[in-house]
């Protein structure tokens, strides 16, 4: 699990999703979706935040 803040945005990967190979990344197109987003602005007790289960489809 990768998890990374960016100014007022915690962003969670859990690694779930693949690399896409064909990405073109030379026009900016993401080559991994991210799994989960949390606004710290909405959620000012994050840190509290837990996440319980992991359904993979």
């Amino acid at each position: 699990m990768n998890i990374k803040i960016v100014n007022d945005t915690i962003i969670f990967n859990f690694g779930l999703s693949k690399k896409d190979p064909d990405c073109e990344r030379r026009f900016g197109v993401a080559g991994i979706m991210v799994d989960f987003v949390l606004n710290k602005n909405k959620f000012p007790d994050y840190k509290k935040f837990k996440i319980k289960k992991i359904i993979r489809n």
